[in-house]
């Protein structure tokens, strides 16, 4: 079969798998993925930039189930747990994160010596697509010193080499730009054309067409306004309309009683709110787990925790662990406390914890629960600093200073995991996850003025909703219809 007229029956099996017509849009990127998969250019790499409502989920499943019938190979990657398991449910496939897929863990000793090297790649024919890919950074983030634990510290590099070890394997990344971009970015490289011509030639498509069956949808008619105020530059406030059944603007007075509705209705795994600071977050956590879940003790079975810093020294006691680390921002179930202990000037607890993002994957840890009220990130460095100096006088018998480390680094406590409530938490830390009820606090304070970057906070947060959003003590300039 000619190049031509393969790229063509492709295309129309792509159509095929899709559950109702396409749009006009979804036509020509359908056509043009036609026309990736066959090309001979061994460096050509897909860009498929979608923003939310525009159907890029569709398209991508619908590709998935086409390669899958035609037994072609695929791998489906995301940057995150919650993100992958978004991706599997939308694809009808596995997907992984792309740290597990492309790093192998190589230890000299115990995991104080984990380092994280390219895996070996074997595949070849095979179609990689890399969903939420507006994550992906062109460098690791050099957050407490761990930048050069995975690989070459470059993400995008080493995931680009990785894929390249097996022969004429190609890739499709899927994001959406008006998202917020990584740390430290001002936007997001693995979506940028220019960026991207580094690994090959670039194939690059938009969809920004919302699809016929989501104008119905409160929440993607509010995210298309902000988009569209992004691409115009325009750093206003936003004009939200809350005409829309899944969309509710409150205040604090019905705060609790709308959160304990959505707890009922939803779950407490599905509903969150998304503040823009760990402090406000704090103070939502602290609310909630005293005035809807009445729960008094510091910590118990049943809270929801996020994790806030990489943790390396568990699961490597777990063959079958579900995951290779634990990473920041994943997800645990507290099933069940054992201990409390205070130790080296900090409180522990002993606990076993249920990861729901990897099919409720247990095990038993210590959990450093200084880090659950903090209003920085995690543990300070000064924090850090005091725990490292605490611990490494239980080792002064060690007299040689790099196996003095070693056994610091290894300790049961000093490796103890670094978690916060996860009922409230930061955009950033929902990026590339979703949830049946959103609750978005506030976004301007007093006369703060509106940025471009707010606004892609606003988009990002509103489009991890997807049943219900609720806008929290937004005032009126937020509502200019109503006045």
């Amino acid at each position: 079969m000619e190049s031509m007229s393969l790229s063509s029956h492709i295309a129309t099996q792509i159509y095929g798998n899709f559950s109702f017509t396409p749009t006009a849009e979804q036509k020509k990127l359908i056509d043009a993925l036609g026309q990736y998969l066959t090309t001979e250019d061994q460096s050509a790499v897909f860009l498929i930039n979608g923003y939310a409502g525009t159907g890029k989920t569709t398209v991508i499943g619908a590709l998935v189930r086409t390669l899958q019938r035609m037994e072609l190979p695929c791998v489906l990657m995301a940057p995150t747990g919650r993100a992958a398991k978004v991706m599997s449910r939308y694809a009808g496939a596995d997907a992984y994160t792309v740290h597990k897929t492309i790093y192998r863990e190589r230890r000299a000793g115990g995991a104080e010596d984990s380092r994280f090297d390219l895996n070996f790649n074997k595949s070849h024919d095979t179609l990689y697509i890399i969903d939420e890919a507006s994550m992906l950074t062109g460098r690791a983030a050099s957050f407490n010193g761990e930048s050069a634990v995975f690989g070459t510290g470059d993400l995008l590099e080493d995931m680009f080499d990785y894929i390249r070890l097996g022969r004429n394997n190609k890739v499709i990344l899927v994001g959406d730009q008006a998202q917020l971009p990584p740390v430290g970015y001002d936007r997001s490289p693995a979506l940028d054309p220019e960026y991207m011509a580094k690994y090959g030639t670039v194939w690059y498509f938009t969809l920004s067409e919302v699809v016929r069956q989501q104008n119905d949808s409160g929440i993607l008619h509010n995210a298309t306004t902000i988009r569209a105020m992004i691409e115009a530059r325009l750093a206003d406030i936003p004009p939200f309309d809350p005409g829309f059944p899944d969309i509710a603007r409150i205040d604090g007075r019905e705060l609790i009683d709308e959160i304990d509705s959505c707890y009922g209705r939803y779950g407490q795994s599905e509903t969150a709110i998304i503040t823009r600071s760990n402090k406000r977050a704090n103070h939502y956590n602290q609310g909630i787990r005293r005035t809807i879940l009445d729960y008094d003790e510091e910590i118990a079975s049943g809270d929801m925790l996020m994790v806030v810093k990489n943790n390396y020294h568990y699961v490597e006691r777990d063959p079958n662990a579900a995951m290779d680390f634990i990473a920041n921002g994943d997800i645990a179930r507290v099933h069940r406390i054992y201990k409390t202990r205070e130790k080296y000037g900090f409180r522990f607890a002993y606990a076993e914890l249920e990861f729901p993002d990897y099919d409720d994957y247990s095990l038993e840890c210590w959990l450093l629960l200084d880090a659950l009220h903090s209003d920085a990130p995690g543990l300070s460095r000064e924090q850090q600093s005091q725990l490292f100096l605490a611990v490494e006088e239980d080792y002064a018998e060690i007299k040689q200073k790099g196996k003095r480390y070693k056994a610091v680094m290894g300790d049961e406590f000093f490796c103890a995991l670094q978690v916060k409530f996860a009922y409230a938490i930061t955009c950033h830390k929902a990026q590339g996850g979703q949830w049946s009820a959103i609750f978005l606090d506030v976004a301007l304070f007093g006369n703060e003025p509106m940025t471009i970057e707010l606004l892609r906070w606003l988009y990002t947060a509103v489009t991890r909703a997807t049943e219900r959003l609720y806008l929290v003590n937004y005032d009126d300039r937020f509502f200019p219809a109503n006045e």
